[in-house]
């Protein structure tokens, strides 16, 4: 089951099986979180971030969401836009565990 497939259909158990067995691209891992942006602004905030790693079934604390962001917000201003996406793949890839391959 690719990851794309999860995306589309986005059953917590689907998604769980796409963290445990599959690789996921940077592309695809960008379009999944920014289906999180709640309210539209371009940005992921750390609640929207809590939120998708959660739906993943990640634990994630309100502290990792602070250092997932402080991670990859260059600018500072407490968001992630998508100038600083990449570093918000490579906080997953390497604090979390996800495997996102690069393509």
């Amino acid at each position: 089951m690719s990851l794309l497939h999860c995306f589309l259909k986005p059953s917590r158990m689907s998604l769980q099986r796409c963290v445990v067995g599959d690789d996921m691209t940077a592309a695809e891992f960008k379009d999944w979180i920014r289906q999180f942006d709640a309210d539209q602004d371009g940005r992921i905030s750390r609640a929207e971030l809590r939120r998708a790693m959660r739906a993943l079934r990640v634990r994630f604390t309100r502290r990792r969401s602070r250092s997932g962001i402080s991670y990859a917000d260059a600018d500072g201003d407490g968001y992630i836009d998508d100038s600083e996406i990449d570093g918000l793949v490579e906080f997953a890839r390497t604090n979390l565990g996800l495997r996102i391959v690069a393509c």
